[in-house]
């Protein structure tokens, strides 16, 4: 005979709760300063190199990092003569010297291709400082937070963005984009081009006040990274015997290209323009070989500051509007919108999805044929191409011997030419 219970019965799996920790290894103290002085000091070949506050680095002799490093010490245990185990102070850097396990790369190198760096070597790039952005930061940012605010932002910041570039370019806001964008979307490979931002001054007044440094300043330092931008205060700069100031950069700003020492170097500048390696010439450090990825944007009021020759392959040139010249409250606004973390955010993400040209064969197939551009290519023509335009602009070429050319040649030389052939 069986009995029933008039109950529910319900089967229940309770969590068990334990409170047992994993016992953690404690470091010695060795082990905690040797983590530090890693993270702060890279072993390359036999020097070492110190990355700095802002992302720059310095290379520092074994001598000189004895000394900066002789009052950082810890304890190391010894036998004496007994076999008894003492304890004494040494200098941390003689022990990591000693350390069979210390970390060491064979050599430097600026690859930003980061998949292809081998492991023995210390890579310069280490990304770009906009994609080190926290989202959520941005998130913060704006008010209200919606999707639809969000879009709105952004649209607004690029927007504002491509309107300043547009300023700077008089108007040639594609081509710029598509220079910045390859720079973001395949920093391993160089553009192989020039650009150059021309702000000439009129009858009454001075170039320059467009704008040209607030954006490409910010560019290089806010998106690209403070690291891999250089600005060039004296064009001397480029073309001297000591160059480790270009090491492992994207983006060379001249502020000011100076016709005499860009014309004088013509051939150096073009070797610059394209070589994929960079011979480092330090004072009182052997020469070294890095990968060079520089791309370089000249700025400049002067007329003629880059010897564009027949045949350019190089050199993109855009004038700058001027409408915005003088303009306190357009700028003062700019400025704000540029500091946001979001609009750096946006503008960065915007470059990685602009489309861009693959090669360097593409920027040089597709160079705006600008005003400025075609005005270049006249003032560094030979004085001949210019006698024979000239003569055809005004209708004055007429068929005759060479001996009565020439005296024509001859006579617009004297009189317009400079007076010397070329």
């Amino acid at each position: 005979m069986t009995k029933k219970f008039n109950c529910n019965i319900r089967v229940t799996q309770k969590q068990i709760v334990h409170y047992y920790e994993i016992p953690q290894v404690k470091k010695s103290v060795y082990e905690d300063e040797k983590e530090k002085f890693e993270n702060e000091y890279y072993y390359v070949g036999d020097t070492f190199l110190k990355i700095l506050s802002n992302g720059k680095f310095e290379y520092v002799k074994e001598r000189n990092l004895s000394t900066r490093m002789s009052n950082v010490t810890i304890e190391d245990e010894m036998e004496d003569s007994s076999g008894k185990k003492r304890t004494r102070m040494v200098p941390f850097l003689c022990k990591w010297l000693t350390d069979p396990k210390r970390k060491r790369y064979e050599r430097a190198d600026f690859i930003p291709d980061r998949k292809s760096c081998p492991d023995n070597v210390y890579n310069l790039f280490n990304g770009f400082a906009a994609e080190k952005i926290d989202r959520d930061e941005v998130v913060k940012e704006e008010t209200p937070i919606t999707p639809q605010s969000r879009i709105n932002n952004e649209m607004r910041a690029i927007f504002a963005i491509r309107r300043h570039i547009g300023y700077i370019t008089g108007g040639y806001v594609g081509p710029f984009l598509k220079y910045c964008a390859h720079i973001v979307q395949h920093p391993e490979r160089k553009t192989e081009m020039n650009i150059l931002l021309r702000d000439t001054g009129g009858f009454m007044a001075e170039g320059g006040g467009t704008g040209k440094n607030v954006f490409l300043e910010w560019f290089g330092n806010e998106i690209l990274g403070e690291k891999y931008t250089y600005v060039v205060g004296d064009n001397k700069e480029l073309y001297g015997a000591f160059n480790s100031q270009f090491e492992s950069k994207l983006l060379v700003i001249v502020e000011e290209a100076q016709s005499k020492e860009n014309h004088e170097n013509f051939d150096i500048l073009k070797a610059r323009t394209t070589c994929q390696k960079l011979n480092i010439n330090k004072k009182n450090v052997p020469v070294y070989s890095v990968r060079d990825k520089t791309n370089t944007i000249f700025c400049s009021n002067n007329r003629n500051p880059l010897p564009t020759r027949q045949g350019n392959r190089r050199i993109q040139a855009f004038d700058c509007d001027v409408s915005m010249r003088g303009d306190t409250a357009y700028f003062t606004k700019l400025v704000a919108l540029l500091k946001k973390p979001s609009t750096k955010y946006y503008f960065f993400n915007y470059l990685k999805k602009y489309k861009t040209y693959d090669s360097p064969i593409m920027f040089q197939t597709n160079i705006p044929k600008t005003k400025v551009y075609r005005e270049l290519r006249y003032l560094n023509a030979p004085k001949h191409f210019k006698w024979l335009a000239s003569r055809i602009k005004d209708g004055l070429l007429e068929d005759g011997t060479m001996t009565t050319l020439m005296k024509d040649y001859d006579k617009w030389v004297q009189n317009e030419g400079g007076g010397k052939r070329d």
